[in-house]
């Protein structure tokens, strides 16, 4: 999921080292605190439950954003930005493609 903080940003997704095809983000504006989801199936990056990273670059190949992420602990959680976009990664969330990050129960 892409969340756009209020600027912006042409970049290409990228899992870790040697897995998937970098898949280029669809040419779209965003308004501010706009989400755009990309599953699978449709970008070709297959990120791992035991543990990988989801890169994003801009065209020139400068890197914006990383995290690398362990092994998944739990089912129905996910990782996370809160506040959406800005905030520190945790594995604190569940699963809301397309809605603002909400705190797992």
């Amino acid at each position: 999921q892409r969340c756009n903080p209020g600027r912006s940003l042409i970049l290409e997704l990228d899992d870790g080292e040697g897995g998937s095809s970098p898949y280029t983000l669809p040419d779209v504006t965003l308004l501010p605190r706009q989400m755009a989801v990309f599953y699978q199936a449709d970008t070709g990056l297959s990120l791992s439950d035991g543990g990988d990273s989801l890169r994003l670059y801009k065209p020139d190949a400068r890197l914006v954003d990383v995290y690398t992420y362990p092994v998944v602990a739990a089912a129905d959680r996910t990782w996370c930005r809160l506040p959406d976009g800005s905030g520190a990664w945790a594995f604190a969330c569940r699963p809301t493609p397309g809605k603002l990050n909400m705190v797992a129960a």
